[in-house]
């Protein structure tokens, strides 16, 4: 099937629930279909996003297009596990539905604020001559799983990027904020991760600039800045690099960044190995789900779901 840009970005309540039962059906029909990791009920499935632990689970989204394997109009669909092996599809939890995300909900992050998940996420909008504007949207959810979307971004593109600056990270160091996101800078069209701060996680963002790293390609995707002992990592993905991976090791040019947001007196929780251990399951109040659906009841569930709830076309 040839797939147009008409077709790949049409609201999801234009498509039937038949369509959507049909496709599932025959996903979980298929001889290729995976049984053990995670695994779309239908359609695609892209970048994972906002791993976390919340409310005594492990929590992971993923981008969806649910109506075939091509990059279409993206949602977030939401797992549970308890022991990182068996995940429970809760379905979906970020859809385009708003004037912010009207063309994709793309990648983002997650992190417990208080007793609610804070979901940070990169809006993506397309305007009649299809040029792109890209919104970076907080949304809190709750123990039930309800989500609930900030009426402003958080972040708007600055004059030095292009189009793509997008797939916020938070971290947190002192007492602030912190998100690094993936760019290309305007100027000289590179790869740039680009780092903002606030003092509260749903105020006002300033921006840093960018982090002072070798070249990384013609723009970047996903940064992610992690600890290996006691090192910093920054990886991120490119088009022209799978992925691309720097540890600042010993170079004070290269660590100016990495300083600023983490204190070797307090190394942050950088292997799975050290939150496993450091967070042990308590009860919890969730929604009531069954595990990854097959072609039953469950899929029409999620079909009703899909059509009942949709988002602009611009």
């Amino acid at each position: 099937m040839e797939w147009t840009r008409e077709q790949r970005y049409l609201p999801y309540e234009k498509w039937s629930a038949l369509t959507l039962l049909k496709l599932q059906s025959q996903a979980a029909k298929s001889k290729y279909q995976l049984h053990y990791h995670i695994h779309p009920t239908s359609g695609l499935l892209n970048d994972p996003n906002g791993f976390s632990y919340y409310n005594g689970q492990w929590h992971v989204f993923y981008q969806s297009y649910p109506f075939g394997a091509v990059h279409g109009l993206k949602s977030w669909v939401h797992l549970v596990s308890d022991d990182l092996v068996t995940w429970t599809n809760l379905g979906q939890a970020v859809l385009p539905d708003t004037k912010l995300d009207s063309h994709g909900a793309y990648s983002g992050s997650a992190r417990q604020i208080g007793d609610k998940l804070f979901l940070m996420y990169t809006g993506n909008v397309r305007d009649q001559n299809w040029v792109r504007t890209s919104y970076q949207i907080g949304a809190w959810m709750d123990e039930a799983g309800n989500v609930t979307k900030l009426d402003k971004p958080l972040i708007e593109a600055p004059d030095h990027v292009t189009e793509h600056f997008r797939d916020p990270q938070i971290l947190m160091h002192n007492g602030k904020y912190y998100a690094i996101l993936g760019a290309q800078d305007k100027k000289n069209q590179a790869g740039k991760i680009s780092i903002w701060r606030a003092d509260k996680i749903d105020g006002q963002w300033e921006d840093l600039g960018y982090v002072d790293l070798p070249d990384m390609g013609y723009m970047i995707e996903c940064p992610n800045l992690v600890f290996v002992d006691d090192k910093p990592v920054w990886t991120s993905g490119s088009p022209l690099m799978t992925t691309c991976t720097r540890i600042c090791t010993g170079s004070a040019k290269a660590l100016t960044l990495t300083a600023a947001i983490s204190s070797p007196s307090r190394r942050p929780q950088s292997t799975w190995t050290t939150a496993l251990t450091s967070m042990p399951p308590k009860p919890s109040t969730r929604r009531t789900a069954t595990p990854t659906p097959s072609a039953g009841s469950a899929c029409r569930t999620q079909a009703t779901r899909l059509t009942m709830k949709a988002g602009p076309t611009a």
